[in-house]
């Protein structure tokens, strides 16, 4: 379900259901890479933090499962 919400200190549309499943299964964040060793990963998270924007990373070429 879409909602609005507050997330840090701005109303946002968020949908909660995809919002959970973001934390367990986004690849970035299971990835053994970081934003200091990605490239892709340190763009993606600049513009995640400047448009305040939650994204989930369902694909990509340099995934490397964290052990």
């Amino acid at each position: 379900m879409i909602e609005k919400t507050i997330e840090y200190n701005v109303e946002v549309f968020a949908d909660k259901e995809m919002d959970q499943l973001r934390k367990t299964r986004c690849l970035c964040l299971n990835c053994k890479y970081d934003s200091k060793t990605c490239e892709s990963a340190e763009q993606l998270y600049n513009l995640a933090v400047k448009e305040n924007l939650a994204m989930m990373i369902t694909r990509c070429p340099k995934f490397s499962e964290k052990i």
